[in-house]
């Protein structure tokens, strides 16, 4: 039912686009008037939520360092307080913090600029409410509601437009009625209100003079977890736990930075030696991302050129994070998993550890013979992995934890909201504590089975229809796998197809499976052996090679 120029902004449970130009090629499709329209369809999606009217809402706004940020923020406050609603300013801020505004201050709902750790050219708006982040079926009702209000030309012919021809109208477009039937029949309703209550004079009356209520909320959120490491560290200079550390963070330029000079330093850390924590929305010096091999190679040289004894690096927007540890080893995807799971099983013995599902066979050893706990592999996807945690809480299982290899980590504690500075707190606190015993981090890791090589690589579905083509593939490789010698399905595989080998066929393991968004398959592989990865690939190749509607 969204038409194309809406769906290409739709990023699972963000909204994501071109916001300047720059890159040849990219046209932008993510303007200000575009920006205008959400923001209005979001201001009604939660009138509906809340049961309040859109002068009864408070919503807060905040942005990471993006060039378009600044102009994007002020469209979006202004708009939000031409309809009435309160609207607190929060300026440069992380994501994690806009959510906890909903919990702190009590906000109905929150709005981030950012896309994460994409390209300067792009932006996007991630929509919080008190649950956390929205779904992606509630961004699919906002994008349907603002699709629907522009094809209708509400401004000018809503009092003479009947609904029942909007109705009409959308229905005679709508390629996918099956599928979105249920979003598209909630946006409706949402634009039956607005009608009536245009009818019915009931919308406030748009004024620029609205107040707009500029909010440092970043310090109260620092203070939070500068209480935490005092509290957990509990040292003999309790307001100061971490003087004689010296700890080195690398914001990438991007909203990170504040973590070296509110949140560690005033605690007594040494963050001579860190890098890049000015926002500087090109990104001129390395890609703010924690899986990038660039930004991960520059945070292990200020470890080392610093003497450090423990490094920190974020994304653009704080939701993920990364370490090092005092010998300049990476404590990032697997081992960056098992860490947090050592953490987070800490009082919740023989709790269950939710991870996105190309996690390593050593880190579920780890978790399940190390640690004791329950190793429950899920779908790619931040919001698929943290979901799945809740649901199995629900259940009456013990979580504590959901965490991706990229870095996302959400724990119950923490609300589960993916928050790369809260996970870095944490990782600093046990730091700090091991220092006490005289252990370090890599002792805490040092059980951990680590493969000798891995890989990803990523085959294009040719194919128009790339979802379905893409679920048969995975259905015949499941029929494939059966037949072949050494090959043993995964008992525990919730996504694609996960297949392990024996030591003569590459002693590892592969998966296939179709990307969340985009008409990909990934195919990840991990060897124990030296050439294992190599031979694991020509065996899967040879299956690859009889499906037509896929190419590197």
């Amino acid at each position: 039912m969204l038409n194309d120029f809406y769906s290409r902004l739709k990023s699972g449970t963000d909204i994501r686009g071109v916001a300047t130009q720059g890159v040849p090629g990219e046209e932008v499709n993510l303007t200000l008037d575009v920006c205008k329209k959400i923001t209005e369809s979001f201001a009604y999606w939660l009138c509906e939520k809340t049961d309040k009217k859109v002068d009864e809402l408070c919503i807060s706004v905040g942005r990471d360092s993006r060039i378009s940020g600044p102009d994007i923020a002020k469209t979006v406050t202004n708009t939000l307080a031409e309809m009435g609603v309160k609207v607190l300013d929060c300026g440069l801020a992380s994501t994690p913090s806009m959510f906890m505004t909903t919990v702190d201050l009590e906000c109905d709902g929150a709005v981030q600029i950012t896309a994460s750790h994409h390209p300067f050219n792009r932006n996007g708006l991630k929509f919080f409410t008190r649950d956390g982040g929205l779904e992606s079926e509630d961004i699919e009702i906002i994008l349907l509601f603002t699709q629907i209000c522009q094809e209708s030309s509400y401004n000018e012919i809503l009092p003479l437009l009947d609904v029942s021809d909007l109705i009409h109208i959308n229905n005679m477009a709508c390629s996918r009625v099956d599928v979105m039937q249920k979003s598209f029949d909630r946006a409706m309703d949402m634009y039956k209100v607005m009608v009536a209550d245009m009818e019915n004079g009931e919308l406030p009356e748009t004024s620029s003079t609205k107040k707009i209520i500029p909010t440092d909320y970043m310090s109260t959120y620092c203070e939070r977890l500068k209480n935490m490491i005092k509290t957990e560290v509990n040292a003999e200079d309790y307001e100061h736990p971490l003087k004689g550390f010296k700890i080195v963070v690398d914001a990438g330029n991007g909203a990170g930075g504040f973590y070296a000079d509110k949140v560690l330093e005033p605690l007594g850390a040494d963050t001579t030696g860190s890098r890049y924590l000015d926002p500087d929305g090109m990104f001129p010096n390395h890609v703010p991302n924690p899986e990038n091999k660039e930004a991960m190679k520059s945070i292990c040289e200020a470890v080392l050129e610093s003497n450090a004894d423990m490094g920190v690096i974020f994304d653009t927007d704080v939701d993920r994070g990364g370490a090092v540890d005092k010998s300049g080893n990476e404590i990032n995807r697997n081992r960056l998993v098992a860490c947090a799971a050592a953490i987070a099983l800490e009082g919740n013995e023989g709790g269950t550890i939710v991870t996105d599902s190309i996690t390593s066979d050593g880190l579920k050893e780890f978790i399940e013979q190390t640690l004791g706990g329950k190793h429950h592999r899920f779908k790619r996807g931040y919001k698929n992995v943290i979901n799945e945690a809740i649901r199995l809480n629900n259940e009456g299982i013990n979580c504590p934890l959901a965490i991706e290899t990229s870095g996302h980590a959400a724990m119950r504690e923490n609300y589960f909201l993916d928050d790369g500075a809260y996970l870095c707190t944490k990782l600093i606190i046990k730091m700090a504590k091991l220092s006490k015993e005289r252990k370090t981090l890599e002792e805490y890791l040092s059980q951990l089975k680590e493969a000798k090589e891995e890989t990803e690589v990523r085959y294009k579905i040719t194919k128009k229809d790339f979802r379905s083509y893409g679920e048969s593939v995975i259905e015949k490789l499941n029929e494939y796998a059966l037949t072949q010698d050494g090959w043993t399905l995964a008992d525990d595989s919730r996504e694609g197809v996960r297949v392990s080998l024996d030591k003569e066929h590459g002693n590892g393991w592969f998966l296939l499976r179709l990307s969340v968004h985009d008409p990909i398959m990934p195919l990840n592989i991990e060897s124990n052996d030296e050439g294992g990865v190599e031979m694991i690939l020509e065996q899967v190749n040879k299956f690859i090679n009889t499906c037509d509607g896929l190419t590197l």
